[in-house]
């Protein structure tokens, strides 16, 4: 789910959907926050990855790989994107040259992304998706990013790091885990980055640690733009797939605490 202001937001079926799955993937789109959703996009893919807007015109959605239901064939030409300049009304495909399928997207204009691979390498773009070359000077093994105004934020599950004006990249949150009260908690299973002016999250999720599949989730907050770090959620609970699933528009009137609370709330029943 991505929200681009406070009431333009959209999401995706994913291939746990089993609709989805024998009908054909949808995109759907509200502009009231929420409240309602309507239909933009049915199939032929089977199931979706992620998405990322830039507004409330331009996005991007992630098509999971040989999930077209009109053919059974792996082909190395497919469809890796679908782009949209009107709000969702129209998606164009878009078969993106990369050596490695995209797991992760993010934009910052109509032309320049980001992107990681499925070996968590860092890859960006300048045609809107087009073509994908990897940067070589960016942390190994990345697993989320984030771009806010022109700085890009990358992590690993364990540290965040910062783009510097040189290329290079500058840890700005070392050890999110081991730094705080997580002993026996295990090694995170999930990690997602979320950005917006200067406001950073970072969230954190942990294996089930008992047989009601309860998992402890962190959530880190930077509203400086990684100069310093607050822990603003630290609890176990029993969905481990919400965490990071909601990002894009996530400051309010009350602040991004706020609101990320009642994202969690509503959808976990804390």
């Amino acid at each position: 789910m991505y929200f681009a202001n406070n009431l333009d937001g959209w999401q995706i079926s994913r291939k746990s959907d089993l609709v989805a799955v024998l009908s054909g993937g949808t995109i759907q789109t509200t502009t009231d926050g929420g409240i309602n959703w309507t239909t933009d996009y049915r199939g032929p893919y089977n199931a979706f990855n992620g998405l990322d807007f830039i507004n409330s015109k331009i996005g991007w959605v992630l098509v999971e790989p040989n999930t077209n239901r009109l053919t059974s064939l792996v082909i190395s030409n497919q469809v890796e994107l679908l782009q949209t300049i009107d709000a969702g009304a129209t998606w164009r495909p878009i078969v993106a040259t990369t050596s490695n399928e995209i797991r992760y997207i993010n934009f910052i204009s109509a032309q320049d992304g980001l992107a990681i691979d499925s070996t968590g390498q860092l890859l960006e773009t300048s045609n809107a998706g087009l073509t994908w070359t990897a940067v070589a000077s960016a942390p190994a093994r990345i697993g989320s990013l984030c771009q806010a105004s022109a700085d890009a934020f990358v992590g690993n599950g364990r540290s965040v790091f910062l783009e510097q004006s040189d290329g290079t990249w500058k840890s700005i949150l070392t050890d999110i885990y081991l730094s705080q009260t997580t002993t026996g908690a295990g090694v995170p299973i999930s990690f997602v980055l979320s950005c917006r002016y200067n406001t950073i999250v970072a969230s954190v999720l942990f294996p089930p640690r008992n047989m009601q599949g309860e998992s402890l989730a962190m959530v880190d907050e930077s509203l400086n733009g990684g100069k310093s770090w607050q822990v603003i959620m630290s609890q176990p609970y029993g969905a481990p797939s919400v965490i990071g699933t909601i990002s894009g528009y996530y400051t309010s009137l009350q602040g991004p605490t706020s609101f990320l609370s009642q994202i969690v709330s509503a959808k976990l029943g804390f």
